[in-house]
């Protein structure tokens, strides 16, 4: 198998554009390929309701073939994007939260934020606010749970959402320690 990628009796001419190289599917040289699958996730008719989606489907097939190929492999991030594209709900990051877990729409919404279809957040902050939810879903008492998402919100998450830079994962690790020792002094009282 190593021989055969770079042996000249593997290269063949493009269907397509005629240039010589190896081939995939369809006899197709690696730039037809990716072209086929960016247009086959960003159809015209979708392209023409955004102009947002229409750079984006530019700098796609502007793009290096190999590396465009090699996304395309992630089946997961493609669905999911695929997903977000044929939703009838407007682009946004809570329907892409509503698709999965972090680390399977952390690649698209990277690609949506990076191409200006969804605006910049700090999902660090994002998860540590989800973790402060869950972490009071899990105090048995709703006076003391009552007082622990009062004082996770006027403190610890006011702080964060205040400053101007983006939370740092020691930031949010420091103060889940402090709501830790706050929801284990509440249910020991």
């Amino acid at each position: 198998q190593r021989c055969a990628r770079t042996s000249p009796l593997m290269f063949r001419d493009c269907h397509r554009c005629g240039s010589h190289a190896r081939l995939h599917k369809g006899r197709r040289c690696d730039r037809c390929y990716a072209d086929d699958k960016i247009r086959d996730l960003l159809p015209d008719e979708l392209v023409a309701t955004d102009p947002a989606l229409a750079r984006l489907r530019d700098r796609c097939l502007a793009a290096d073939p190999r590396r465009t190929i090699i996304a395309f492999k992630r089946n997961t991030t493609i669905a999911k994007l695929r997903a977000v594209l044929s939703s009838s709900k407007p682009l946004s990051h809570d329907l892409l939260d509503s698709l999965g877990n972090d680390s399977e729409t952390s690649p698209v919404r990277s690609l949506l934020v990076e191409h200006e279809l969804l605006p910049p957040r700090d999902e660090t902050l994002v998860r540590f606010e989800r973790w402060c939810n869950e972490m009071a879903a899990t105090i048995t008492g709703a006076a003391h749970r009552r007082a622990f998402e009062q004082f996770a919100r006027w403190r610890p998450l006011r702080e964060l959402r205040e400053q101007s830079r983006p939370v740092s994962t020691g930031q949010s690790g420091g103060r889940r320690d402090e709501l830790r020792q706050i929801a284990d002094l509440l249910e020991w009282l």
